[in-house]
């Protein structure tokens, strides 16, 4: 019935441990386990909640620009405007998703005709 030192086998074959140092070395490296688990957890937590969401582009402000590149940044900023102005419009006409794309630049090449 008995094999190696402090293992008793049973009519299925099944080890059962009867050392009970055994058990207990077995729960502090359990309890490690969930030691390192739960500050790998608190650490993803405090990494979601630190990062902000960039979903769009910030405006242009041509005076805080070099001279030199002002007339550029009020292009850019003046097209900003229009993408922002045909964006709120898809939004206002509720365009599906799959659609918008074509509906953008159908509404910019509309809003450069017009020029």
């Amino acid at each position: 019935m008995f094999g190696a030192a402090g293992t008793c086998f049973d009519d299925l074959g099944m080890v059962r441990s009867v050392q009970s140092s055994l058990q207990g070395g077995l729960s502090r490296a359990v309890s490690f386990e969930e030691a390192i688990l739960k500050s790998f957890i608190r650490v993803m937590f405090i990494s979601f909640t630190l990062t902000v969401p960039a979903l769009a582009q910030k405006l242009v402000d041509p005076s805080t620009v070099a001279p030199e590149y002002r007339e550029a940044a009020e292009k850019r900023r003046a097209e900003q405007i229009r993408q922002r102005d045909c964006a709120h419009k898809a939004d206002v006409e509720k365009v599906m998703p799959r659609e918008r794309t074509a509906f953008l630049l159908q509404c910019l090449e509309a809003d450069a005709a017009a020029k």
